[in-house]
């Protein structure tokens, strides 16, 4: 394709819509908007390269697929794909004329973290619907989140309704909370992971992932971004600038998002979701947040629960037995042996151990080992410790 050829502006496109003004002038291949022969609802064009016309096809089968279904998708939903005179078009909704980035600004340049959570809950159901088709974004950034002024109406917070199932993030209709109705944009720097490693370095300063400026991505490239705008949301500053301070758990998450070696953030979008609705559940309901305080509760993860919980029983019994036949050694021991070391090195109270992991690079599979056979050798130090420190008991008194 020609380079004159593209920067041509068309009069109309495919012969089904009348172009009405030109958004990106400057560039070579421009964004447009149009109306359609038969209607005065504006539609976007966007002119793309012939890969990316590849990846709009796959999104186009997702963002299809869900407006048949009540919710709908937070992607712009793709009307038409049109291929003319060795150019190509993609034809989308309009999504209304507020981004993110105007929105936080028009609301006191920062929003409420409960308010920021929930639009990020949105961004990754967005995301999540293209990561399933291994495509990543590659330039998340505010200005591609889309306010969208007929959609934003209620979108359902976390809590759970009786005569409804649970949704991935927020999709509802109480009208008890207006938040926004969000739509990711612009998906001409996609990449398609099933071709390996892109040849160029494609990001917006202060949301580029580092591994990425090494053109080298993943899905955990994408988290890196929705961690940025996620900070934006909640200072109005990029995370280099300004990093959030406040709620420790938020806090915590931002920074695991933010993470510059890949391999310690979330490895999934759903991973993130699942924090994120975490907090806001313990955020408004003070008993959610008692119980999920606990060790091996604290995720939800059924099957921790079940070894956490097994892990008590076993501990209080012993502990109650030991007092029963006045055992106040054996109580020593077990609270040190059986519950405040491998508690603190399985769940980390302190973090150290999850700076030394770091520092060694160790995986998670080799992480679950050792500190399994840390538990062991703990309850093996039961054994001996009661031993020595009755040998020395017995000595001192006599």
């Amino acid at each position: 394709m020609e380079k004159n050829a593209s920067q041509k502006i068309p009069s109309e496109i495919g012969n089904n819509y009348y172009i009405a003004e030109c958004l990106t002038p400057q560039k070579t291949l421009k964004t447009f908007v149009a109306f359609p022969k038969d209607s005065w609802v504006s539609v976007i064009v966007k002119e793309v390269s012939e890969k990316a016309f590849e990846i709009y096809n796959q999104i186009s089968i997702i963002t299809n697929t869900a407006a048949l279904e009540s919710g709908g998708s937070h992607i712009a939903r793709i009307l038409e794909l049109i291929q003319a005179d060795g150019r190509y078009f993609v034809i989308t909704e309009s999504t209304g004329s507020e981004s993110l980035a105007e929105y936080v600004r028009n609301n006191g340049r920062k929003l409420s973290e409960r308010d920021a959570i929930q639009i990020c809950l949105q961004i990754c159901d967005a995301i999540q619907e293209v990561h399933n088709k291994k495509i990543i974004h590659r330039d998340i950034k505010p200005c591609h989140v889309m306010i969208d002024e007929q959609l934003s109406t209620s979108i359902q917070d976390t809590k759970v309704q009786p005569e409804t199932s649970f949704p991935a993030s927020g999709k509802i209709v109480s009208q008890k909370d207006k938040n926004p109705f969000i739509k990711i944009i612009d998906f001409g720097e996609a990449f398609d992971l099933n071709n390996g490693n892109p040849h160029d370095i494609i990001g917006t300063p202060g949301y580029l992932a580092p591994e990425a400026q090494k053109k080298q991505v993943s899905f955990r490239t994408d988290i890196y971004s929705i961690g940025c705008v996620l900070n934006f949301m909640l200072t109005g500053y990029e995370p280099g600038v300004i990093r959030y301070r406040g709620d420790r758990e938020l806090e915590r998450i931002i920074a695991k998002t933010l993470d510059v070696d890949p391999f310690y953030r979330f490895r999934t979008i759903k991973e993130l979701k699942k924090q994120l609705l975490l907090l806001l559940n313990k955020n408004e309901k003070p008993l959610y947040e008692i119980f999920t305080l606990i060790p091996g509760f604290r995720s939800l993860t059924w099957w921790k629960m079940i070894i956490a919980s097994l892990y008590y029983i076993g501990f209080i019994a012993s502990l109650i037995y030991s007092l029963h036949i006045k055992d106040y050694i054996g109580c020593f021991v077990e609270i040190v042996f059986w519950f405040i070391l491998p508690f603190n090195v399985c769940f980390d109270f302190t973090g150290v151990v999850g700076n030394i992991e770091k520092k060694m690079h160790i995986g998670p599979v080799v992480s679950v080992a050792l500190k399994a056979a840390f538990v062991v050798i703990c309850f093996w130090g039961i054994v001996w410790a009661s031993n020595i420190i009755q040998f020395l008991y017995s000595s001192i008194v006599q």
